[in-house]
């Protein structure tokens, strides 16, 4: 490791006299911080140094480590007065890092079309301000997305490899996995507060986010690309093991590369699909509408990109957690599915809530509609360019329609509204482009002849979907969740282009881990032919 540390890519030493001074310069901020943060913070600065010098050397990780920092980002406590959260020290980190990293790039930087819509509402939202009363509460919302586009880009410069995929789709299965299982495990020992307890001892999950439709949103985004994948990882393991039971008849030796790569496949088979069922069992007991009907959308869309045998096998399995269900839920937890499903359409049919009375039954749906038409009334009142980005809340009150909610909840219920009622038509329109964007690239990747490409794009546009339903109730681009969004959708991308032209051309760069595998395989299979008797 100290080796191909102290080594440039092109030859040379990395440590020479021209990278010294970012050395010795990475040293002194770390003792500087160590001095001048006030703890806990000060602790992490004394590991500053190794993971700096862990990202140079492997920079793939610098946009899976930011992903990773979203359901931990509040995780350290720290005093509320320094506004600091994992993820923003890591984005941070990267973009300190990143001009060393780039130095010792050996291929050109990359770009794709598709961050021209991620600039386009960027620029919405800087139109926007020009009605703000509130410029920092703008600067937040434009911060968040800036950060969002970092990540595509930088997961385009540095997720190159099909193994440096791979390692991105085992940190998403990780990490639907780790949160599921805490999401499972607060559901089951009912550890929320009482206004999320269902019945029956039950509470509705929360993971690392601490609200149920926040949690909902993030499992949404983080599970439902893991299913293909799971179909995916089986047959690909299927495969290795056929591999190697041939490879083995030459012997032990001779079937190395073959056990590795079976290895390799099984731990990744299991890391998708435990992902996979943890992560649904998390969606599940979140209890969070939205969250179901953004799965149930985005299953659907899926199953029928996948194929008519996918059809038929989800229409059975339905049909068989429908049954065990009804014969094993307790009668509180089914009458609580049902009232929040008939909440929906209620909050359809209510209509103008002004001057309607509010009481324990129609609280919520009352309030969720207070926030829909505050929002229209802010658009009705800029109806171009908005109120502001990241003002819903600061106008809140002044273009409150009903007296008993003259407070935001953070912002409209409903992604849609919440952006026309900051950005109006323009940023609307730049928004549901962006959306298109993703779509095309999920497309792609779906039309490609690569199994795992495929696998990818049909998980791309699944969370696409999830996002499309998901967000006329809540606001899923909060607390970050869309960095990991991101992440699925510039790996499809990245995929989409494995089998083209361009791509083939470029192998010797880009997939130079594929070509040494297959450099190996060559070499071994040479031996074999040597050795054999026959």
């Amino acid at each position: 490791m100290l080796r191909r540390l102290t080594r440039h890519p092109e030859g040379g030493r990395l440590l020479d006299i021209e990278s010294r001074a970012p050395a010795v310069a990475l040293i002194l901020a770390s003792f500087a911080l160590i001095v001048l943060l006030p703890a806990p913070l000060n602790a992490a600065a004394v590991f500053a140094p190794l993971a700096a010098l862990l990202l140079l050397l492997y920079p793939a990780l610098i946009p899976l480590a930011l992903v990773a920092s979203v359901p931990i980002q509040d995780a350290i406590p720290i005093p509320e007065e320094i506004p600091i959260t994992a993820t923003r020290v890591m984005a941070a980190a990267a973009a300190a890092i990143l001009p060393f990293v780039l130095l010792r790039k050996p291929d050109r930087v990359r770009w794709s079309r598709f961050l021209g819509f991620v600039l386009v509402l960027m620029a919405a939202m800087i139109l926007s301000l020009w009605n703000a009363v509130s410029l920092p509460a703008g600067y937040a919302e434009l911060y968040h997305w800036l950060v969002a586009g970092f990540v595509f880009w930088l997961v385009l410069q540095f997720v190159t490899t099909r193994r440096q995929v791979k390692w991105a789709i085992a940190l998403t299965g990780l990490l639907a996995l780790s949160q599921g299982v805490l999401g499972v495990v607060q559901s089951l020992v009912g550890a929320g507060p009482d206004s999320f307890q269902i019945g029956a001892g039950l509470s509705r999950s929360f993971g690392a986010f601490g609200m149920p439709n926040s949690y909902a949103a993030y499992m949404e985004i983080v599970t439902l690309p893991l299913i293909p994948l799971a179909i995916w990882a089986a047959q690909s393991l299927w495969k290795r093991t056929d591999d190697y039971r041939r490879a083995r008849l030459k012997g032990y030796l001779a079937s190395a590369v073959e056990r590795r790569e079976l290895l390799l496949a099984g731990a990744l088979f299991l890391i998708v699909t435990s992902g996979a069922l943890a992560g649904l069992a998390g969606i599940a007991l979140s209890f969070s509408r939205g969250g179901w009907i953004g799965a149930l959308a985005a299953i659907g869309v899926m199953v029928l990109l996948i194929g008519r045998r996918a059809v038929a096998t989800a229409v059975v399995a339905t049909g068989i957690l429908s049954l065990l269900l009804l014969v094993s839920a307790p009668g509180a937890i089914l009458t609580d599915i049902g009232d929040r499903f008939t909440q929906i359409v209620d909050q359809i049919e209510i209509g103008d809530i002004r001057g309607v009375p509010v009481t324990d039954e129609n609280f919520a749906v009352v309030e969720r509609m207070a926030h829909w038409q505050t929002a229209i009334e802010m658009w009705d009142e800029h109806p171009w360019i908005g109120v502001g980005a990241g003002n819903y809340n600061e106008r809140f009150t002044e273009f409150a329609v009903h007296p008993q909610f003259d407070d935001s909840q953070g912002h409209a219920h409903n992604y849609y509204l919440h952006l026309l009622a900051e950005t109006g038509v323009l940023g609307l329109a730049a928004y549901l482009g962006f959306l298109a964007g993703t779509v095309l690239i999920g497309w792609r990747a779906y039309c490609s002849t690569d199994p795992l490409a495929r696998a990818i794009g049909i998980g791309a546009i699944g969370i696409t979907v999830a996002l499309t339903f998901h967000n006329v109730f809540e606001n899923l681009h909060v607390l970050n969740i869309t960095l990991q969004m991101m992440l699925i959708w510039a790996i499809a991308l990245i995929a989409s282009r494995w089998n083209s032209p361009e791509a083939l051309g470029r192998s010797a760069g880009n997939d130079s881990d594929q070509l040494l595998y297959d450099s190996h395989r060559a070499n071994v299979a040479q031996h074999r032919d040597q050795s054999d008797p026959r």
